[in-house]
């Protein structure tokens, strides 16, 4: 299943209606057209009280493309890093909690740019690179262009030996290690996305 942020509500790409179908705050649009599903976005984007958007046929793959063909897609990669305390490795970007990520530079691959992207937002040389761990899609809007991003993150390892510092450049303000005891603290003021990537590493649990 596909699932896209639009901020801190979510679009989902789903073969058939859910049992709970019927929230005021969601609509249910049954994939007919590229011109319908342009109207149903249109109609979600400007209504906030609208917080998720379910769009349903049999054929996930085929409302994907005609989806992802009304925006400009721009590929990146970040890091879920942890040091040898189980922390993890959190910055704070224009006020807001994220982890380490950036876009992918032409001939990088997902994996270097994960690796680079964590080295230059925190000041670190060491990183030892596990595994792919998830695939995240937010939009966000852009010089008159709607923008779709996809970040694949990945675990990484590295030690609080090496001292941290933010790259402020990229509007980084701080960066820190956070016990996983305190991650729910952080996650009030986060992403979506960031609280998804967080879940997929079963550090935290998403009602």
């Amino acid at each position: 299943m596909y699932k896209v942020f639009f901020n801190d509500r979510i679009v989902f790409f789903i073969n058939r209606l859910p049992s709970e179908a019927g929230d005021e705050e969601a609509i249910y649009y049954k994939y007919k057209s590229l011109h319908g599903l342009r109207v149903v976005l249109t109609t979600f984007y400007h209504q906030d009280f609208i917080k998720e958007l379910y769009l349903i046929n049999d054929d996930i793959q085929k409302i994907w493309f005609d989806f992802i063909s009304g925006f400009k897609l721009i590929k990146a990669a970040g890091g879920l890093v942890k040091n040898e305390k189980s922390e993890v490795l959190f910055i704070k970007r224009n006020g807001v909690w994220d982890l380490p990520k950036g876009k992918v530079e032409k001939k990088e691959s997902f994996e270097e740019t994960a690796i680079r992207e964590v080295k230059e937002e925190c000041g670190l040389n060491k990183l030892i690179l596990k595994s792919h761990l998830t695939t995240t899609y937010h939009t966000y809007f852009l010089k008159d262009k709607f923008i779709l991003k996809q970040t694949e993150w990945y675990e990484m390892e590295s030690s609080t030996s090496e001292s941290l510092s933010p790259q402020t450049k990229e509007d980084i303000t701080d960066v820190l290690w956070v016990e996983e005891e305190n991650l729910s603290y952080l996650t009030g003021n986060s992403y979506g996305s960031i609280i998804d990537v967080l879940s997929s590493a079963n550090l935290i649990e998403v009602s």
